[in-house]
């Protein structure tokens, strides 16, 4: 019986496509990917007194940190007005997500600056981070009392439970129960 070249290729793309479906039955995409395709955007606090917004645009400052963004937090809460920005990194550790944040005490440093990258020792030190886990439709973790009390102001000796959901991110105060709840804007269409 004589094959035909045809016949071949055809026999050995069956076989990679086979392979192909196999090793990929079942992969989703990685948890670190389900966060950062709904994280970007523009947030609105829509509780009480808040009157924040959150701005969070990807930055690329290396090839090897791909999930890098820009936040911008301002507007005011109570009585107080806030301006505060900074560099978030997620990152994968194990079957968590590391969430870093670094502030930029500078407020002229923005998304599009040429030091978005670059941190003074007082910002490196006041850097901070949580572990987020699956959870429900998002992500959630618990910061510790001291970790951000530098970084983000009010947060000194609070522990904060933090959602991420797809258009929410809420931060609850472990002991108190007071709520911060941020909606993501709709785009104008």
């Amino acid at each position: 019986m004589k094959v035909s070249t045809t016949q071949i290729i055809r026999a050995a793309a069956i076989t990679v496509l086979a392979i192909v479906t196999a090793a990929t039955a079942g992969a989703g995409p990685a948890p670190i990917d389900n966060l950062a395709r709904y994280f970007t955007g523009k947030y609105r606090g829509v509780t009480p007194g808040n009157n924040l917004m959150l701005q969070i645009n990807p930055v690329s400052i290396s090839m090897s940190n791909p999930y890098d963004y820009f936040v911008t937090i301002s507007g005011q809460f109570e009585k107080t007005n806030v301006r505060e920005q900074g560099l978030i990194r997620i990152e994968t550790q194990g079957d968590s997500i590391h969430f870093g944040y670094i502030p930029h005490f500078n407020p002229a440093v923005t998304s599009i600056s040429p030091s978005v990258g670059r941190f003074n020792s007082d910002e490196l030190s006041s850097a901070c981070g949580i572990y987020l886990k699956s959870q429900g439709d998002g992500f959630a973790g618990e910061t510790r009392p001291s970790d951000c009390a530098r970084a983000i102001r009010g947060t000194a000796g609070r522990t904060w439970d933090v959602e991420i959901e797809p258009n929410r991110i809420t931060l609850r105060d472990a002991k108190s129960g007071e709520t911060l709840r941020f909606e993501k804007q709709e785009k104008p269409k």
